[in-house]
């Protein structure tokens, strides 16, 4: 019976690790490592003045580089190009190009999944800017061609490979936690204890990852780079946050909701059971 015990407790342990890690893995699955759902992660993400005021800065002075050579151009343009970047979320075509510009940027962070290196493409909104100054010159102007910002941050391309493996093993992890969770309750002697416990387990779990998702901004704080870069991982990391801190609630929802059956389980079963149990 101790022994039975001890494998229950075990696994039970085993249960709340593998689920702890699934959670996260899944989050990231769903949300960072698909294309459409790094998108829709990443649409709020104009709606931060700051974020905005870097990203117009970069598209600014990417086509000014352009007009360097052109002197007499460019002290003309100077005041179309600052006007168009300040008003460049305003623009017919910004929600297409933004989300062209965080597709690339996607496929550029992840074209090597072994080595993933986090980057910024905004060529698509460069693009757009270009199209607007050209028309308000009065001139023809070659496209952006690449914008690309880069991380200088050499940390962050471990994280983001760890990333990429957890998510890749998310069902796994999903289906150990499932596994152990049933073969613990099946293989402990009080079962409702066993709920109880695991319930407990789950609740904290779910507490903890909520607030590690809490520190994410301060991380992203710590990320080196062009300002455009900084900006993009300030309000990743908000974003990141808001996006998976329901789901740690959701898991220490559960947790406590079989915490709570657990100990319902065990009252009802009252001295009786517990001496059933026993024999």
């Amino acid at each position: 019976m101790i022994i039975r015990s001890v494998f229950a407790a075990v696994l039970g342990l085993a249960a709340v690790l593998l689920a702890a890690a699934a959670l996260p893995s899944a989050w990231l699955q769903r949300n960072v490592l698909d294309e459409a759902g790094f998108v829709a992660l990443t649409e709020p993400m104009v709606e931060d003045q700051g974020f905005r005021s870097e990203l117009s800065a970069a598209v600014a002075g990417d086509i000014g580089r352009q007009l360097g050579a052109q002197p007499a151009l460019a002290a003309v343009a100077a005041p179309v190009i600052e006007r168009v970047a300040g008003r460049l979320t305003e623009l017919d075509g910004f929600p297409e190009a933004w989300r062209e510009s965080v597709a690339a940027s996607h496929r550029l962070s992840l074209a090597d999944p072994e080595r993933p290196e986090l980057a910024v493409q905004a060529a698509p909104l460069a693009d757009l800017a270009v199209r607007e100054v050209a028309a308000g010159l009065g001139v023809d102007l070659p496209p952006a061609g690449n914008l690309t910002v880069r991380f200088d941050d050499a940390g962050l391309g471990g994280y983001l490979a760890a990333a990429v493996r957890a998510a890749a093993a998310w069902s796994w992890l999903a289906a150990g936690a499932v596994v152990a969770a049933l073969a613990a309750v099946l293989l402990a002697v009080r079962k409702a204890g066993a709920v109880f416990w695991l319930g407990a387990g789950m609740a904290a779990a779910g507490l903890l990852l909520w607030t590690a998702a809490g520190q994410l901004p301060a991380l992203a704080g710590r990320v080196s780079g062009a300002p455009l870069a900084g900006a993009f991982a300030a309000r990743l990391a908000e974003l990141s946050t808001e996006g998976f801190q329901p789901w740690a609630a959701v898991l220490a929802g559960a947790g406590v909701l079989a915490l709570l059956a657990g100990l319902v389980a065990g009252l009802f079963a009252g001295p009786a059971g517990r001496r059933g149990s026993s024999r």
